[in-house]
This record gives structure tokens, sequence and C-alpha cells, in this order.
């Protein structure tokens, strides 16, 4: 999937006449259709990028066109009902929870806006596998790993890169307060309360349970899931060439 330009210009008229045949707007999230834990999310909507890929896949249309015709305003960013709308062009068939894990993994700010890079990146790295972490039966722990994923081929960084940025004593660990910045820093929109469930799962990383992580135990969380290292990391370079 590749595309010269970032999406700007003129919206595909064609794009839009595919997938929306009558001209029908989704309906709006409601307050509680948009209230999905972070296990209901990792449960039911973690598969969401596949679903996006066998989409463009069947019906041969590139990424880029439908961006632009859910951007409505060109701002090469879509909020949350633009993003809800993106995904059910798609994927008819998504449920909330799909769009909250697209959200979760996609935001990088708080101010829950995705960017088509960010999307185009994610699209990318789950085709090549990067995004299939899995450990244990913890699907929060797969939702970290994942959005740390995705950061290391958005920012072109490491694994043991990634690891020091957050290794602030610089002991070869990330202790409890490292922990927390971690996680404020990679799920900046969530709810205190949600930071706290993510915070108690990511100490299944802690194998030997003295309260720190390792950059040991954080490789082998990789290695865990069968990854050992993140596939594409070092295919990606203009992620807004994917289409």
């Amino acid at each position: 999937m590749a595309s010269s330009s970032a999406p700007t210009g003129e919206k595909n008229t064609h794009a839009s006449s595919f997938f929306n045949p009558n001209n029908q707007q989704p309906p709006p999230l409601s307050e509680e259709s948009t209230d999905i834990s972070i296990g209901e999310a990792a449960a039911i909507g973690s598969n969401v990028f596949k679903l996006f890929l066998e989409s463009l896949a069947r019906d041969r249309v590139r990424l880029v066109e439908v961006f632009r015709e859910v951007d409505k305003d060109q701002d090469r960013q879509l909020d949350w009902q633009q993003l809800y709308r993106l995904i059910l062009r798609l994927v008819p068939d998504a449920t909330p929870a799909h769009i909250r894990y697209a959200q979760l993994l996609l935001d990088r700010t708080g101010d829950n806006m995705v960017s088509y890079r960010e999307l185009a990146t994610a699209l990318k790295a789950s085709n090549r596998g990067g995004l299939a972490v899995k450990l244990g039966k913890r699907l929060e722990v797969s939702l970290i790993l994942n959005k740390i994923g995705l950061i290391l081929l958005c920012d072109n960084l490491t694994p043991l890169e990634f690891f020091k940025k957050y290794d602030v004593d610089k002991d070869n660990a990330w202790n409890d307060r490292e922990r927390w910045a971690l996680l404020r820093a990679l799920f900046p929109s969530m709810e205190p309360a949600e930071h706290l469930l993510l915070y108690d799962c990511l100490k299944e990383l802690d194998r030997n349970q003295d309260g720190k992580v390792t950059w040991e135990e954080f490789m082998k969380a990789w290695t865990a899931g069968g990854v050992s290292a993140l596939p594409g990391l070092d295919l990606i370079n203009d992620p807004a060439e994917i289409q």
C-alpha cells in the first residue's frame, strides 16, 4: 500500500459513492456507546486493523481515499466521530469496542484526534505483524505492548531507545514512578481508574516480582508473544506513502 502524498486536495467522489451509495451518515455515537472498558476494547476490538486491511483489499480501494472522504475539514486528522464513520465505512459490523481500541492505540496527545500518518502506520504495522503481540491471558497487556510497538514505528525508535526514555534513574529497570509516567504518556486520554487498571496489568511483566520491570523482562514480553523483534520496524520510511 503506497501513495506519494498525504491526504490533501479534492475529495474522491468515487470512494464516497462506493462506500455510501445512499449518502446516509452513520448514526452518532451516544455517551453510552463510547463508554467501553479497556478490557472490552482489548477483547473485542483488537482485530480492527486486520478487518481494515481485509476490507481495503477486498474492495480494491485506497485508505487515502476513504480518509479524504471522512476528513471533511481537510486538516489531516480525524476526531472521534470521524474515526467512527471511517471504521463503519470499511467495517460495517464494527462495534464501539473496535472504535475505542483504535482510538486508544492511535491517540498520542490526549485530544482524541487521529492523524493519517498514525492510522496508516498502524495498518502497515498490522500487515507486517508488528501489532500482534500477546502475553498470557491479560489482553490489557497486549494493548500496552501494541501501543509501544506503534510508537516505535512512528518515532523510528528501537525497543532499547524506548525503554531508556522512561528509565529516568538509569538503573536498567522501570520502577513504580517510571511505570506510571509510561502509562500516562502512552494513554493520555484515559481516566485515572483506567491507568490504575493498566498499572496492575503491567505487573505481569515483572517476572521476579521485585517491584521493577527490567530491560530483560521487558524484552521477554515480546518473546512470550512470539515476537522477538518488531516486524516491519525497518520497513516503514514514510507512512504517508501508505494507501
